[in-house]
């Protein structure tokens, strides 16, 4: 019987291309960061056009908005949906999961910040509370590890409308924190864009070690004879 070391469920090599596409894409974003390449050009065109388009409620709504992405709701929602996963599913390994997706963004992009140093945007055009290191966004990253870990683990078992509509109410959550970090001055827009490819990168990688696993549970390889034959 021919073994293979790797499972060859479409599932998996699509998560694995993904989680390829999105290191490949923040790999690119931080050297032209670093060497003031192309793609940072486009930075300055959008802050002013954010900043151009101010408006009081809009800046109400965004600052609003960008809580979603911060550990101060993050975490208390990872807290709810841990006990959810425990008392009504039983479900401890995908309570484990929520956790490592949220913590892991949140060590890799602290490393990145570390790394790359980019200073944040203007003073003058900040109108939220920000500090530190701007490259990646750390809303960005962990907002798409945690909220799409969620909609994952907790969707799983719902009917493929309700599915559907976790899945695009979620990317929209995502997308408004990440434009919400933009209009408030808190981060440029290839912040942005390296904090969603690195989160989906992180959460595609471990959907892939998920996946394979239950994929060894259920085909477990075959054991040996005593003559060494399968």
């Amino acid at each position: 019987m021919k073994l293979t070391s790797w499972p060859s469920s479409p599932a998996i090599r699509t998560s694995a291309v993904i989680a390829l596409a999105g290191a490949g894409l923040f790999a690119g974003l931080t050297y032209d960061v670093a060497e003031h390449g192309e793609s940072a050009h486009f930075d300055h065109a959008v802050q002013d056009l954010a900043v151009t388009h101010r408006t009081g409620w809009m800046t109400a709504a965004m600052q609003a908005v960008t809580w979603l992405g911060s550990a101060v709701v993050l975490v208390p929602l990872l807290v709810v949906a841990t006990a959810h996963l425990l008392i009504a599913r039983r479900a401890l390994r995908a309570a484990v999961q929520i956790w490592v997706a949220y913590l892991g963004a949140v060590a890799l992009y602290t490393i990145a910040k570390a790394v790359v140093e980019r200073p944040r945007r203007p003073v003058g055009e900040l109108i939220t509370n920000a500090s530190g290191a701007s490259f990646p966004s750390g809303h960005a990253t962990q907002a798409i590890a945690t909220w799409g870990t969620l909609v994952l683990v907790l969707a799983c078992a719902r009917v493929p409308r309700v599915r559907t509509a976790l899945l695009i109410g979620t990317t929209l959550i995502v997308v408004l924190i990440g434009a919400s970090r933009i209009y408030l001055g808190a981060h440029w827009l290839t912040d942005v864009l390296a904090g969603y490819a690195l989160g989906g990168a992180w959460i595609a990688l471990l959907f892939v070690m998920v996946l394979w696993s239950r994929s060894r549970d259920a085909f477990p390889p075959p054991t040996t004879g005593p003559n060494g034959q399968y």
